[in-house]
Formats: structure tokens, C-alpha cells, sequence
């Protein structure tokens, strides 16, 4: 009986040393996440200012972008089909909204006004001359 009673005993020591020990970690748990909240907050209030703003007060300026855009250039340049392919799109993607806004234009969105009118365009830019 008084071996069972030591035995209860050493249990119960040993959960209630286990128990400080979860109740130690689960404050740990909540001050990390009081702090991981915390940078959350300061990381939305950043996202509502501009972005340049941002960046400048970061330290990153237009001399700083323009080295990134200048550096991803040369890397991307020497893969000559990815290049062209991302430059192929920009190109679609302006042509299309272009094409977008002009029909848009109410006097424009009829074909053969569009082409008096680009044809006129190109006339008075002299290019193309030999049309007339």
C-alpha cells in the first residue's frame, strides 16, 4: 500500500511538472503571437501608404529600382525566346488596350472611319505617301 501511494506520488509530481511545463510553452505561444500580430499591424498600416513612398523610406530609391529592373534585364536578356516571349506579350497587351479604348470612341468604332481616319494620320506624318 505505502509503495502504491509513492508511486501515486511520483506520478503526480511528474504530471504536475509536465503541466508547468505545457503551461510555460502555451504563454510562450501567446506572447509570439501578440508580436507576430503586432508586425501584422505595422506590415497593413505600410501597405496603405503608396508604394513608392514606402520604398523611399526604406532606402529604396528610383537609383535603387532602376539598378534591380537594369539587373533582371541582363539576366533575363541572355534567355533570348523567354525575352522575346515576355516582350511579345507587353506588345499584345498595349495593342490590346489600344484596340479596347478606340472602340470606346464612339466614331471610331465603325471599321471604315477608323481607316479613313489612320490612313489620314499616316498621310499627314508623311509615311506611306505612295497611298494617294
Amino acid at each position: 500500500m505505502a509503495d502504491q501511494l509513492e508511486t501515486i506520488s511520483k506520478e503526480e509530481a511528474r504530471i504536475l511538472k509536465e503541466t508547468e511545463k505545457i503551461e510555460e510553452a502555451e504563454e510562450r505561444i501567446k506572447q509570439e503571437e501578440k508580436e507576430i500580430l503586432e508586425s501584422e499591424q505595422k506590415i497593413l498600416a505600410t501597405a496603405k501608404e503608396h508604394p513608392l513612398k514606402t520604398l523611399v523610406r526604406h532606402g529604396l530609391s528610383r537609383r535603387g529600382i532602376g539598378f534591380i529592373r537594369a539587373t533582371y534585364l541582363k539576366r533575363l536578356s541572355k534567355h533570348r525566346f523567354i525575352y522575346a516571349l515576355i516582350v511579345l506579350f507587353a506588345i499584345v497587351l498595349v495593342w490590346r488596350g489600344f484596340w479596347e479604348t478606340t472602340s470606346l470612341v464612339p466614331f471610331l468604332a465603325n471599321p471604315v472611319i477608323a481607316l479613313l481616319i489612320g490612313i489620314g494620320l499616316l498621310w499627314i506624318l508623311k509615311k506611306y505617301t505612295n497611298l494617294f
